[in-house]
């Protein structure tokens, strides 16, 4: 760590300049070309845009992400010829286990044929199991592992009850040779796919330890460290230390821990507070007391593992008698002092039915033993469950949307209001920024008044966008796919009934006489100030001419 070094927090600048470094080197470094066609060539062939910069920004998020840290560290010192030598040797054992397969596939046809055996004597008929096996003997390897075909060979399914029992019986006789196939195939199966994807990644891989070598650059001219490296340099400094050099560098000793939201804590981050921690429990100050340490979390609202957060940490605690070889104790609330009873009743009742269903046993004893909650005086609180079937809606052509959840979440509404709640009572969560987007645009179309961060874009506005289509067509008059964008948002903004009828009898009028039907409908919009000042623009301009 150079001396002196200054702490990058805008860590998203740092990465567009070794972007931009990387991009220029471009046409000079025969290899880095090379890498970059092809990768260009690889986002062409998938239908993608061959700009390279948006994926290589999108690819620098693993550098940000502690839990690729040390992975990350042992690509440094990796060369191309390393990448592309990882890349001929994954090819070559790829064409090996073909090989194999398709060996043994032979040898089964072979066997089968020894019996007297025809494909169609196998289950299926016309479209035998063992078809599977004549596949894979000319080199399509292309049927998946979780189909039936494969996991009848692997069970003894050969045949159906009405085949003769000649055929049973010489189908049974290459039974084991048979279910020994199934199993080779999904094995290798999974080898060959799982080498197919490693080759995929490694020119994207060999892109970015190239960005992160532009990056070192930058680190040393500049003399700057990225904040997403301090927990891992910590690490490194600290893990050999004696807890009383890292208190000299912090300056005093701190007694009493208190983490909350441990669930949401990397590994890394609790590594390197343990020997802190360590140190101010096991030993005595000079009264005689010893340190604490509290940790507060709830594993199952563990939502930050896409940044090294790891609540297999917190639930690995629980089950230990000790911490820092001494005694611990576990505390659970029991009162949920936020909810009505009924929601705390629903919630006990999922969490004890979704237990039953995880195959990890720690987190089974979790939901089934840890997580109940008892309720206080509040009383009430209810819960509803929907599961839908976007057949059960229908959708206007001209509408955005293409879910069914919108029109549900509006009838919902409105039966809510109907019961005497107040709009503002009434709060929507959403998984995804764009069901939130659908969702408000949507429930603004209904002129029903939403507080989000996408209802308050101006875009938002049924208003504003019919403005801004008035706005383009009175620039370009003669376009006709401006005055059908002009007329799809004033048949939503005023909601005509017959939408198709008014959009047909006016797309071939002109702008002036589409302004003419529009000024005579008395629209109060359309005598907007601004309205007019367009219309009369636009008016002053045809006598011009």
């Amino acid at each position: 760590m150079p001396a002196g070094f200054e702490v990058e927090l805008d860590t998203d600048s740092l990465i567009n300049k070794a972007i931009q470094n990387l991009l220029a080197r471009a046409g000079r470094d025969k290899e880095l070309t090379k890498k970059l066609v092809s990768f260009s060539l690889s986002k062409i062939d998938n239908n993608k845009s061959w700009d390279v910069a948006y994926d290589l920004m999108q690819i620098s998020a693993l550098i940000k992400n502690e839990n690729h840290f040390k992975y990350l560290k042992s690509l440094e010192g990796k060369t191309s010829e390393d990448f592309d030598r990882l890349a001929q040797n994954l090819k070559l054992k790829n064409k090996d286990l073909k090989t194999q397969l398709i060996e043994l596939a032979q040898v089964l046809i072979d066997k089968s044929a020894q019996q007297g055996l025809e494909p169609t004597d196998f289950k299926g008929g016309s479209r035998s199991i063992f078809n599977t096996v004549i596949k894979t003997s000319r080199e399509d390897i292309s049927v998946k592992p979780d189909t039936a075909s494969i996991r009848d060979l692997i069970a003894g399914d050969l045949y159906s009850k009405s085949q003769k029992q000649s055929i049973k019986d010489s189908i049974d006789i290459l039974r084991s040779d048979i279910a020994d196939f199934g199993n080779v195939y999904k094995a290798t199966y999974g080898h060959i796919k799982f080498h197919e994807n490693i080759i995929k990644s490694i020119v994207p891989l060999s892109l970015l330890n190239e960005l992160m070598h532009e990056i070192n650059i930058i680190k040393k001219e500049e003399q700057i460290v990225p904040i997403y490296e301090f927990n891992g340099l910590l690490r490194n400094q600290i893990k050999d230390q004696p807890a009383p050099f890292i208190y000299e560098r912090l300056g005093e000793k701190y007694r009493h821990y208190f983490i909350d939201e441990f669930q949401d804590t990397s590994r890394m981050q609790w590594e390197n507070m343990m020997p802190l921690i360590s140190n101010a429990i096991q030993s005595i100050d000079d009264y005689g007391d010893s340190g604490t340490l509290m940790l507060v979390g709830d594993a199952k609202q563990s939502i930050y593992r896409w940044r090294g957060s790891d609540a297999n940490q917190f639930l690995d605690l629980l089950k230990e008698d000790q911490l820092f070889e001494l005694n611990k104790s576990n505390e659970t609330l029991e009162y949920n002092w936020r909810s009505y009873d009924n929601v705390i009743e629903f919630n006990n009742d999922f969490f004890k039915f979704y237990g039953d269903y995880l195959n990890n046993d720690t987190y089974k004893n979790l939901y089934q033993n840890y997580l109940h909650q008892n309720a206080t005086h509040k009383n009430g609180g209810y819960v509803q469950v929907d599961f839908l079937n976007k057949e059960d809606f229908s959708f206007d052509d001209d509408e955005d949307i293409i879910t069914p959840y919108p029109q549900h979440v509006h009838s919902l509404i409105k039966k809510i209001v109907s019961q005497g709640f107040e709009l503002g009572d009434i709060c929507i969560l959403v998984r995804k920024h764009t069901q939130g987007h659908e969702l408000a645009q949507y429930l603004v179309k209904q002129d029903i008044t939403v507080v989000s961060g996408d209802s308050l874009l101006v875009e938002a506005s049924p208003r504003v966008r019919l403005l801004v289509e008035f706005m383009k067509m009175s620039h370009q008059p003669d376009q006709q796919s401006l005055k059908l964008s002009f007329l799809l948002e004033y048949v939503q903004y005023y909601q005509l009934e017959d939408k198709n009828t008014f959009i047909v009898n006016h797309i071939n009028l002109s702008f002036n006489e589409i302004l003419e039907v529009v000024f005579n409908d008395d629209i109060s919009f359309m005598e907007s100030a601004f309205a007019k000042r367009l219309y009369s623009k636009q008016q002053n301009k045809q006598l011009m001419h």
